[in-house]
């Protein structure tokens, strides 16, 4: 086949085409859109950069390669080329915008920027025998309708900031909680910060639906309310590789603890004052909230290949990453009459990546001390009532990551803790001993106003992990009914279960375990 023949079908194809992409420009908003047209939109992002690249190149020769133009011939066909490309793309553009995913006012002037795009690509077929002059006020038009358009692109998939200049560190998400916060504010306001206002907040609304506020929150989306719909329950628990599945597969997923959160939180009526001091010290949602943690002024990229931490992990130390992405790990051990050195000892295998600790309550002596000094990147660690004598501690200060260090029943003086407050850089010291009380210590806390000095007994914060209850039943044995008795060893555990086989939780503990306690199981 010849060049002028394949010309001529490609001039063919942009009489069809360019003409059917204006109409479908024009009518888009009537066109409903079907799976076929679904699918062809997503091969709109994989094809967008051929007529870019194209664009800029044939802007540049329109400008500056005009004394040294290439064959007629080869000048055509490649014109040809690249309108025809352009003219696709933006058909497939306008059929990916038919999804309703993208904010509408971005919409617009970006599908009407490709229309124009292609149009003034099919355009330049037609004047190659203009005088230079007029080329390169064409060059110089099409360069800033391309660049407008791409820009609209840009911020429809990174946001409407997707150009700005970054914020400092500082300045972002940051989000206090503490007891007399409300659960929105605590729990669930940083999920959303993290995991979904990126598509769904003030820079970029996909589905007409905002998650920056209780009130855009509360207005729901083009697909209905969020909560009495049941919409935010389903789509973050279907399969990852499920279209509608969100956060999109990419992005940062929720973890377990996110998702029991927002269920949690959804199915007690989604209250945005409720307070965290108005809910039980052992709430299901409470604890939930308070151990939660989520990547605040998160600097590096988040890995998703990290290795197992099980390894790690006894029936009286647990080992676990910050967040879901973190390569940063806390420890915690419990229980100090099992305390056993060597769970201490083999975690020196990821000794650079373990930043917070908690020792509280274990039989510690120099050579675990020993072993901790040399986690270097330690941030946090806790050694309330470990025996450790204060006067060993000191060699802490060379740790120069360690901020937050508790050493609350450790017997000390003023005059100790000032030695070993001297030449350090903690932020925050939590101490209590019976040798010294607050008023004792009162000149010590006045001489270092850089450290936040907690002078109280702080001890009730001890984990434990509890085994699980005991079942008894009665010494009936033909009955046609059987009354099982739950019970714990501990003081205080409470025990919560459900009779239709769900997972006890705090929000059925209220409407349907309490209510089951005194129910005799029919056999």
């Amino acid at each position: 086949m010849s060049w002028k023949k394949v010309s001529e079908i490609l001039d063919l194809c942009l009489w069809i085409l360019n003409p059917l992409l204006v109409v479908l420009a024009v009518f888009s908003n009537s066109i409903q859109p079907g799976l076929l047209i679904q699918w062809l939109g997503k091969f709109h992002p994989l094809a967008l950069h051929f007529p870019i690249v194209f664009g800029f190149l044939i802007s540049i020769y329109f400008l500056f390669f005009q004394h040294k133009r290439i064959p007629v011939e080869t000048e055509k066909l490649l014109l040809s080329v690249n309108a025809l490309l352009a003219s696709v793309v933006a058909a497939f553009g306008i059929l990916l915008s038919l999804q309703n995913a993208y904010e509408a006012e971005l919409i617009f002037w970006h599908k009407w920027g490709g229309v124009v795009v292609a149009i003034l690509s099919w355009s330049f077929i037609y004047m190659l025998n203009l005088n230079i002059n007029l080329k390169k006020f064409f060059g110089v038009l099409f360069l800033v309708v391309l660049i407008g358009s791409t820009h609209k692109g840009a911020q429809l998939t990174h946001g409407v900031n997707a150009l700005s200049f970054p914020k400092s560190a500082e300045t972002e998400n940051q989000i206090t909680t503490d007891s007399t916060t409300t659960i929105y504010q605590s729990g669930i306001a940083p999920i959303l910060a993290q995991k979904c206002i990126s598509c769904h907040g003030d820079d970029k609304t996909k589905g007409g639906l905002q998650l920056n506020n209780p009130e855009r929150i509360s207005l729901g989306g083009e697909s209905g309310d969020l909560f009495e719909d049941g919409i935010l329950l389903k789509v973050i628990n279907l399969p990852l590789e499920h279209e509608s599945h969100m956060p999109p597969e990419g992005k940062l997923q929720l973890t377990d603890d996110e998702k029991n959160i927002l269920r949690l939180w959804v199915n007690s009526g989604a209250n945005f004052d409720y307070r965290l001091n108005e809910l039980t010290a052992n709430d299901s949602l409470f604890l939930l909230v308070n151990k939660y943690r989520y990547a605040v002024n998160q600097k590096a990229a988040l890995n998703f290949d990290l290795p197992d931490l099980d390894e790690f992990n006894s029936n009286y130390s647990s080992v676990n990453y910050l967040f879901n992405g973190s390569e940063e790990v806390e420890v915690n051990f419990f229980q100090g009459s099992n305390y056993n050195r060597a769970n201490l000892k083999k975690l020196e295998k990821i000794k650079t990546s373990i930043v917070n600790r908690n020792m509280q309550g274990m039989p510690l002596v120099k050579e675990d001390l020993d072993i901790i000094m040399q986690f270097s990147n330690l941030q946090k660690l806790n050694l309330n009532s470990t025996k450790l004598e204060i006067g060993s501690l000191g060699v802490l200060k060379s740790l120069s990551k360690l901020e937050t260090i508790s050493i609350s029943g450790i017997d000390l003086t003023d005059k100790e803790l000032d030695e070993f407050l001297d030449g350090s850089k903690f932020s925050s010291v939590h101490v209590w001993s019976q040798r010294a009380d607050k008023k004792q210590l009162e000149d010590v806390i006045a001489k270092y106003p850089d450290i936040n000095i907690v002078v109280g007994d702080n001890l009730e914060d001890k984990i434990m992990k509890i085994s699980n209850p005991t079942i008894g039943q009665d010494s009936s044995i033909f009955s046609n009914q059987l009354t099982v008795k739950l019970k714990h060893l501990l003081k205080g555990v409470e025990i919560k279960y459900t009779t239709d086989g769900s997972e006890p939780d705090s929000l059925k503990a209220v409407n349907t375990i309490y209510q089951s306690y005194f129910q005799k199981t029919q056999y």
